[in-house]
């Protein structure tokens, strides 16, 4: 399905951007979903975040919609008949859209983005090469792009009329994404604590050296 663009992606990832501070940094995931009344405010929040991007989004499907009135037109009444079922095909549950893996997701997200932004790249003090620097922001770029994707399906599978799937097809999808995320969480886990790992070993490096020199004049 050819609704992406790169456009798509960047108004997204901004979105998001705006609306991680809603998201309490103190509140672990614990809290969340222990307080029901927490819980529903913050899955409010999270698809009207979501849903900002859904009038950008829907653009793509114009197209379709015009191809299902043509079919309409030729097989009236083939298609009368499927209506309903396409119709509820196209709705979704309120089970779906206040499932707790929709906030899950959503904070994934969240620790996705403070990771990366959390990397100390020594820039000022010249501790990675290039070569290391670009590789790093190139992984930073793929995965959230990555992210953009899945959260692009994620609000497909919860608004309704876009997608014409049952419930179990769309809690399917669900899962599938929560464990994308989750997986893109873990790998930029690890990655960030790589990466503190070659900036903390190029500091030692250089205090090594710094100590070598005071201690027995400068050595070349």
């Amino acid at each position: 399905m050819e609704y992406r663009s790169s456009k798509c992606f960047t108004f997204l990832y901004l979105v998001l951007l705006g609306f991680c501070p809603l998201l309490s940094s103190a509140q672990t995931f614990a809290e969340f979903f222990k307080q029901k009344k927490t819980q529903k405010k913050y899955l409010v929040q999270q698809i009207a975040a979501l849903q900002v991007y859904l009038g950008y989004a829907k653009k793509g499907y114009d197209i379709a919609g015009s191809g299902l009135n043509t079919i309409k037109k030729l097989t009236t009444g083939e298609f009368t008949l499927h209506s309903a079922f396409i119709a509820s095909l196209s709705s979704v549950s309120p089970y779906i859209r206040s499932h707790f893996k929709l906030a899950e997701i959503v904070l994934f997200q969240k620790e996705i983005v403070k990771g990366f932004s959390g990397m100390t790249l020594g820039r000022s003090s010249g501790l990675l090469s290039d070569a290391n620097r670009v590789y790093i922001q190139s992984v930073k770029a793929k995965v959230l792009m990555d992210c953009a994707m899945d959260l692009e399906m994620l609000l497909l599978i919860i608004s309704p009329g876009l997608l014409e799937m049952d419930d179990k097809a769309r809690l399917d999808k669900l899962d599938e994404l929560y464990k994308s995320m989750q997986n893109k969480a873990a790998f930029t886990r690890a990655f960030a604590a790589d990466v503190q790992g070659l900036v903390g070993s190029k500091e030692m490096d250089l205090r090594s050296v710094h100590f070598l020199n005071k201690a027995y004049g400068n050595v070349e």
